[in-house]
């Protein structure tokens, strides 16, 4: 039973780390230039002008973690969301967090925002659904998200999850 339990941990993590790695070349994480790929459906319209060139002020990463494991989460939330934004080398102003009465048998949620001089991470715990929000966005060149992100996967390791990138900026 053990050697079961090993192999599908070995498994899980191998499918995340191979995900986290496609979101990698899809998104380019980090923060490049150009104008942001249309995304979910959404196209510039025809009539756009091919001279105007988007400036990109940021980058936005819209997690969500499924089928998370909350057995061992007896942790100090603002330690860890704290930690999360720093090893991506962010600037952390400050962290709050709340926590909310539990559901069931479950453990209690929690919801925490880290303010960051590049922006934001924010984190939102349903523990009786197994499912966690997770929300990143930089305006700055140092703070690598994908660090932020493999930390919080590290974390909650979720069974399966979905996200959405977007850059955030304007047409000059």
């Amino acid at each position: 039973m053990r050697t079961n339990v090993r192999r599908t941990n070995v498994r899980r993590t191998i499918c995340l780390v191979v995900l986290l790695f496609s979101m990698v070349n899809l998104f380019g994480l980090g923060c490049s230039p150009g104008r942001p790929k249309p995304e979910r459906g959404s196209m510039p319209p025809q009539e756009l002008n091919d001279e105007l060139r988007f400036r990109r002020l940021g980058r936005h990463l819209i997690v969500e973690f499924m089928d998370c494991e909350f057995s061992d989460m007896d942790l100090d939330y603002k330690i860890l969301l704290w930690y999360a934004a720093y090893k991506s080398g962010a600037e952390v102003l400050t962290v709050e967090t709340h926590h909310f009465t539990p559901q069931g048998d479950s453990p209690a949620g929690w919801t925490g925002f880290a303010l960051l001089a590049e922006s934001h991470v924010s984190v939102h715990t349903w523990p009786e659904h197994r499912y966690v929000a997770v929300d990143i966005f930089t305006c700055g060149e140092s703070m690598d998200m994908r660090k932020t992100l493999a930390f919080l996967i590290g974390v909650f390791k979720p069974g399966r999850l979905h996200y959405v990138g977007v850059d955030r900026g304007y047409d000059d």
